[in-house]
């Protein structure tokens, strides 16, 4: 059961028969199922690459994966035997390792007692599950994996109908990170100053488990709760979402949601699994948003008194300027008509003195021609008012 890295290739139809051999095989178009099928070679490589871990055919796991749906109620010791017989594997260490493969592939969970899953990953490491108890089964191990959320609340309290991941990212400091571990759906935590939101990106393995159950070791009521996550945070009909799954590349449209259609799930006692998750958003959709957005009511007009302060305030701002403007511009008229006042009672007073000189002057001339004449021949005679 040998098989280079470089040659890793998954038969998508032949995992998806593998996995659920009722779908029909029209239903399941190669983009469905694209992001699954990464995931599987994902997970092949990592365990050729891990150290001391033989390669397996992908095959070969999927008869591995076929011998452990035959057993998901029987323990753990009993499938180690039936696969170690039926597939001739010695090595309980690689048997171990290759049923747990199988176990990821299957039901998207990180079961992982050797720290393969995590080869390649930064910092924080994804969350696992150890399959260390030999008389433990895989359903009952996936079960103790989802125990119910305690966390206070009040009964019959509401999540807010505003509460969209498209809504939540939009106003606060939180992004979606996306993960293959259904275990992480919807861990908030906070990185280097910001928050992110893990959400399970396999739908599609969702919606095969709740109309497939004879084909899962995942219990219903975990499966029914987490499609119920997805109707709440990324509603079909509302088209801020459809542009965000768009940018994110994550098209949940084109097989929706199981027939659920736009009803959400608002009351936070209908969840147990994820009800701490589904609290602590709708926290978060309670603080003051971040931004512009401070300044736009909500649907459900919660923040009416802090949009009209913020409202009323710009206003007072605005009128405050213009009347400070206006201010500024009757100073700069009152100035430049005091200059101009200034330049003509100058101006005056020039002409005045002009007026003055040319008087002068006129009087001057006056004397002068009187003198002229009479300087003529019986001039005191002709004129005797002007020459005396």
């Amino acid at each position: 059961m040998a098989l280079e890295l470089s040659s890793i290739s998954v038969d998508g139809h032949g995992l998806v028969r593998a996995l659920w051999p009722e779908v029909p095989k029209q239903d399941f178009p190669d983009q469905t199922y694209a992001r699954l099928i990464s995931y599987v070679e994902s997970e092949l490589r990592m365990l050729i690459s891990s150290k001391g871990s033989s390669s397996t055919d992908f095959h070969d796991e999927l008869n591995i994966l076929s011998i452990l749906k035959e057993e998901k109620d029987s323990p753990r010791h009993v499938v180690l035997e039936v696969v170690r017989v039926r597939c001739g594997i010695q090595d309980e260490a690689q048997c171990r390792a290759l049923i747990e493969l199988a176990a990821r592939i299957w039901l998207t969970i990180n079961i992982d007692s050797f720290g393969i899953a995590t080869i390649g990953y930064a910092s924080p490491p994804p969350a696992k599950v150890t399959w260390n108890d030999k008389e433990m089964s895989l359903r009952t191990l996936v079960q103790n994996q989802f125990p119910i959320s305690v966390t206070d609340y009040q009964s019959g309290e509401q999540i807010p109908l505003s509460l969209t991941m498209m809504e939540l990212c939009s106003r606060s400091k939180y992004s979606v990170r996306w993960t293959h571990n259904l275990l992480e759906h919807l861990t908030i935590r906070e990185e280097r100053g910001s928050g992110v939101i893990l959400v399970y990106e396999h739908i599609i393995c969702l919606l095969n488990h709740r109309k497939y159950p004879d084909h899962s070791a995942i219990p219903e009521a975990i499966v029914e709760e987490a499609l119920d996550t997805f109707v709440v945070l990324f509603p079909l009909e509302d088209k801020r979402t459809k542009r965000f799954l768009k940018r994110e590349k994550r098209e949940f449209y084109s097989v929706g949601y199981g027939g659920r259609g736009c009803k959400r799930q608002l009351q936070l006692d209908h969840y147990q699994y994820w009800r701490k998750s589904m609290a602590q958003m709708g926290g978060i959709m309670a603080n003051p948003p971040r931004g512009w957005r401070q300044a736009i009511l909500d649907t459900e007009r919660r923040n009416f008194e802090q949009v009209s302060t913020i409202w009323f305030g710009a206003i007072a701002t605005v009128l405050t300027v213009v009347a400070l403007v206006f201010g500024v511009l009757s100073t700069l008229l009152a100035m430049s008509a005091n200059r101009l006042a200034a330049e003509a009672n100058s101006l005056a007073n020039e002409s005045l003195n002009i007026g003055r000189e040319a008087n002068k002057l006129a009087r001057d001339a006056y004397e002068l021609d009187r003198r002229q004449a009479c300087l003529e021949p019986n001039a005191t005679e002709n004129l005797p008012d002007f020459c005396p």
